[in-house]
């Protein structure tokens, strides 16, 4: 007798025990059975060696066998009570799974060999079904990029079936159709099949399928929803700290792109602001579609103008973070305070929106550079390349000016390589590009990258010599001085800006003893582009008051064409006085330090020391007072407040503020000597300062240094107590140089105040010339400094 058969029979739901009672189903222990029941198929043949219920050797009970025997697979799977009803039984109907029935063939069992019957059922290899498992697994991981997986490859865990383990499937399929054929005599594709098609897999196989199915249909349709609220809002779910890590939302890259027109190197040409936003658009803002080269460009323009933009999303809250600044409403608006910047002034300090926005701006700019150079950005040219390039050593020249020359030379090469194919001739803004890369180098005391050869390329000829310029510049009318002085400007200083880092302020300049013929050569030739910015200035000035003159300007606004002017060339003219001031200053320092540090003063070192001293005080004199107050009005008076971007332009507030802290009071009774009759008096000094001031806490809404709150403690600190002697005096009487023109304008500034301990001090944090008439009367003078 065979155990087995006597354990599937005598464990049959409904058999009889030894008593002769049923023994009754249990949902979790009932056995099943195998034979049909009595009504279907009453004539199968049985096995001679099968075992009784009751143990030893009598017979089964053919109603308990035939009862056992009626058991759909599932039920014989989960070895539970089968209950038919209908064409579903219970357990299938409650479990909401399919009622199939395998034909249970009875035949002649053969002697159990397990390694020979595995053997035999998988073609001569042995099946671990741990490694097909990880194998099927390993195949779900990677169905995305292959055919997707049937519910026939499924295994009973969900997962899907290896090669060897469907193989082994199908095999056990195959003998069971053609044990049945050879003992029941029935085909598969009769009809009067007395049961049902058996399921291709277990039950459980299709329950786990039909759930990963389901659950993957909820996931992508909450994947296109997310999509679509993403692209839609412009404050995404997203904080700034994980901003590198997400795709941009469409209206934030829009709203950057945009707002390239409001910083000076739009005015560069360098590429068509319209088309790269048409471009932009057309891929639904998805940057990764564009071109190579163009997206590299998108990304060096959404570096560069995130540095300035009021959008929530690039702000993060920090526990340092007022809570002040903590919602995103509180964030002002950059056209709010485009438009209000004189309101600002004195008002708002908005260094902390800078740094808030910094770690947002660093990993957009760090994109940016990657993406250049796994696109070879550097290597490639292109009029998209030529533009990127300059608009990533901008933003790296921020921080490290070293570390932005290779994108400035690869930036000039490619330059290069366009002017030999043959490019449009915009001869202004090509120009423009070459002042602002010297301007630049002058500002880290480097070679420029453009050449005299690249102007010839790029502008044209040389224009006439600077003296010629300026003479022909005062007879002109105001019709004629754009055309036949913005270009000389231009030209000319760019000119000494390379000549001052060749002879004063670069590296071999400065290890060697200063040259009196070189400072005085460059002085004169200061004064004479002094003359040619003033008749630029005044013009501007003179349209922006009667705009009715203005001449047709095609594009942009005239007020902004202007505007710019006015300010570019202001800037030019003082960053290329600045470096012949510090470079002195230093000098004079050197020798006070060697004093210090009880090194002997020989005769020839006190001689070069004096003629420092005396070359000092005549460059403040002619134009050094001169160019820090005009630099400070026009900071007053900025088109923009992206221009006071530090690294998109040079203005270097935060030295121009040391140096008129430090006047009149500078070293040496000669130089002392020498500014009287040519210095600002207290009450200018101060105001130049506040603006200067309110300039430096307006920059740092785009970016903050440590240089920059430096000046600003400084400033602040001398503003709420003057230093120095000077400003104790009863009366300064000090004459006032001419804005515009440099010349004496003859007036007398007489101001004092009171302390209010018997020691006469200037009040000058709420000093307001307009509001104090015993302080300034001539009303020229208001006019004049634009009061």
């Amino acid at each position: 007798m065979s155990t087995r058969a006597s354990s599937e029979v005598a464990s049959a739901p409904g058999a009889l025990d030894g008593t002769g009672m049923l023994v009754e189903g249990d949902d979790e222990t009932a056995g099943v059975g195998g034979t049909p029941p009595a009504s279907h198929d009453t004539d199968a043949p049985s096995s001679p060696g099968s075992s009784s219920a009751f143990g030893g050797d009598r017979k089964p009970n053919k109603d308990a066998k035939a009862k056992g025997r009626f058991t759909c697979d599932a039920c014989k799977l989960r070895k539970v009570r089968c209950i038919q009803e209908g064409q579903s039984c219970v357990q299938c109907s409650r479990h909401g799974i399919p009622c199939t029935f395998t034909p249970h063939v009875r035949k002649k069992m053969e002697p159990r060999a397990g390694k020979r019957i595995v053997l035999a059922k998988t073609g001569g290899t042995l099946v671990d079904s741990a490694a097909a498992r990880e194998h099927g697994t390993a195949l779900l991981k990677t169905s995305a990029s292959s055919n997707p997986v049937s519910l026939s490859q499924l295994g009973k865990d969900g997962q899907p079936l290896s090669l060897v383990a469907r193989r082994l499937q199908n095999a056990v399929a195959a003998r069971v159709a053609t044990s049945m054929s050879k003992d029941t005599g029935i085909s598969a594709e009769n009809e009067e099949v007395p049961y049902r098609q058996p399921a291709a897999v277990p039950f459980s196989s299709v329950v786990a399928a039909q759930r990963a199915e389901a659950i993957a249909r909820e996931a992508a349709r909450e994947a296109r929803e997310a999509i679509r609220l993403y692209n839609e809002s412009p404050l995404v779910r997203y904080s700034g700290d994980t901003l590198a890590d997400q795709q941009l939302s469409t209206a934030l890259i829009t709203h950057l792109i945009e707002l390239f027109k409001a910083t000076p190197q739009y005015w560069l040409g360098l590429f068509s602001l319209p088309v790269l936003s048409s471009q932009v658009q057309a891929v639904n803002g998805r940057l990764y579609d564009l071109p190579a080269s163009t997206q590299v460009l998108a990304r060096s323009v959404i570096a560069l103008t995130a540095c300035i933009s009021s959008h929530p999303l690039l702000f993060t809250t920090t526990e340092s973070t007022p809570s002040y600044y903590t919602h995103s409403s509180r964030i002002p608006s950059f056209k709010s305070i485009n438009r209000n910047i004189p309101s600002l002034f004195g008002e708002s300090d908005l260094r902390e929106f800078g740094k808030r926005r910094a770690h947002a701006c660093d990993k957009l700019r760090e994109q940016a550079i990657g993406l250049a150079w796994e696109y070879g950005a550097l290597v490639h040219g292109g009029r998209e390349n030529v533009a990127s390039c300059h608009l990533l050593g901008t933003l790296i020249g921020v921080t490290s000016p070293m570390a932005g020359k290779p994108y400035s030379v690869a930036h000039a090469t490619h330059l290069r390589e366009l002017c030999v194919e043959g490019i449009p001739d915009p001869e202004t803004e090509w120009t423009f590009l070459i002042l602002l890369e010297a301007l630049n180098s002058l500002s880290s005391s480097t070679i420029s990258i453009f050449e005299e050869a690249d102007e010839l390329l790029l502008a044209g000829l040389a224009p006439e010599p600077l003296e010629s310029s300026a003479s022909a510049a005062a007879t002109l009318k105001s019709a004629e001085v754009f055309d036949r002085c913005l270009y000389p400007f231009l030209y000319h200083a760019t000119h000494l800006a390379r000549r001052c880092v060749r002879q004063i302020s670069g590296t071999f300049a400065r290890s060697h003893w200063l040259d009196e013929a070189v400072v005085a050569s460059y002085l004169s030739d200061l004064e004479l582009l002094g003359a040619l910015r003033s008749k630029l200035d005044t013009t501007a000035e003179s349209l922006l008051d009667d705009k009715s003159s203005m001449p047709a300007h095609d594009g942009d606004s005239q007020v902004e064409v202007l505007s710019a002017i006015r300010f570019m060339v202001t800037v030019a003219w003082s960053s290329l006085v600045l470096p012949l001031l510090l470079n002195l200053q230093a000098r004079i320092d050197s020798f006070e330090t060697s004093n210090e540090s009880g090194k002997h003063a020989t005769s020839d070192t006190t001689k070069r020391r004096a003629v420092a001293v005396d070359l000092l005080a005549e460059v403040y004199r002619r134009v050094g007072i001169r160019a820090g107050a005009m630099l400070a009005e026009r900071v007053r008076d900025v088109p923009s407040l992206a221009w006071l971007t530090p690294g998109l332009m040079p203005l270097r507030l935060a030295e121009w503020t040391k140096l008129l802290i430090r006047l009149p009071a500078a070293p040496g009774e000669a130089l002392e000597g020498a500014l009287a009759g040519g210095s600002l008096s207290v009450g200018e000094k101060a105001e130049r300062l506040e603006w200067l001031l309110n300039g430096m806490r307006l920059a740092g809404w785009a970016t903050v240094s440590s240089d920059t709150d430096e000046a600003v403690t400084e400033v602040e600190n001398f503003l709420i107590s003057p230093p120095g002697d000077e400003l104790r005096e009863d009366t300064l009487d000090v004459e006032a140089s001419s804005p515009n023109e440099g010349e004496a304008s003859g007036v007398i500034y007489e101001a004092e105040g009171s302390d209010g301990q018997g020691d006469t001090r200037f009040l000058i944090t709420d000093h307001d010339p307009k509001q104090d008439p015993e302080a300034v009367d001539d009303e020229g003078m208001h006019d004049a400094y634009g009061l």
